[in-house]
């Protein structure tokens, strides 16, 4: 196992471009569910590679919370390997909700929730919350801790968060431009998305505010050799 070392203190603050999470509603809104999938296919995730490597977390869970389920992909992955658990899964953007609920409408275990993370109330707990594929960095650094904290309180006792992130150096796929070491922003048919992409040490900092062990670190190198990180939390 490797871990992250310890901050001394929290994380500055960063300057810059102010933005929040839901100013990138409007970019998910205009891109088509063949585009996130084309997406997908170039960060080398669509076979599932980053679930494979998971497989001790999620064989042995009972229940999982994914946090941004997208076109499904998770989802499909784990019908396809025979996972009999109860999933969870919240989609804010219309477009992919709405695909979303013909594509598992038919599957008991898997319950949609159409709504915003931070909005939502859930009545029940998690084995496993799983948010991949960055979906952390689509909030802000201002943002980040409180997104953790929130999840937190859906983890049952003893449960496995894991959050996937990309390591230092490495920017997202079309990135148009770089502001700090951390922030992107990215355009896609004239709509512009803005990801801050945690540290280690912060994804550490945040599972301190929440009271979660951190685990483990996960390197991955997906299908078309691009490097990733998976925080095991607890």
């Amino acid at each position: 196992m490797t871990y992250p070392e310890a901050s001394v203190t929290a994380p500055d603050t960063k300057t810059g471009h102010p933005w929040g999470n839901t100013d990138n509603t409007a970019f998910y809104e205009a891109i088509s569910v063949d585009t996130l999938q084309q997406f997908a296919e170039k960060a080398g995730l669509s076979t599932g590679c980053d679930l494979d490597l998971l497989k001790p977390y999620w064989s042995k869970a009972q229940s999982i919370l994914e946090v941004g389920a997208g076109y499904g992909r998770v989802i499909d992955y784990l019908m396809k390997h025979h996972f009999t658990g109860q999933i969870t899964a919240i989609e804010r953007c219309n477009v992919f909700f709405n695909h979303l609920q013909k594509q598992f409408f038919e599957y008991p275990n898997v319950e949609l929730v159409h709504g915003d993370i931070m909005q939502v109330d859930l009545p029940q707990k998690f084995d496993l919350i799983l948010v991949l594929w960055s979906g952390i960095a689509d909030f802000s650094h201002q943002e980040q801790s409180a997104f953790v904290l929130k999840l937190a309180n859906f983890l049952k006792t003893g449960g496995d968060f894991i959050i996937d992130t990309m390591p230092q150096k490495v920017l997202p796929l079309m990135c148009t431009e770089q502001r700090g070491d951390q922030t992107f922003l990215t355009m896609v048919n004239n709509k512009i998305v803005c990801t801050y992409e945690p540290s280690a040490q912060e994804i550490l900092h945040y599972a301190q505010l929440a009271d979660l062990n951190y685990q483990n670190l996960i390197n991955l190198t997906t299908t078309t050799r691009r490097e990733r990180w998976l925080h095991a939390l607890r």
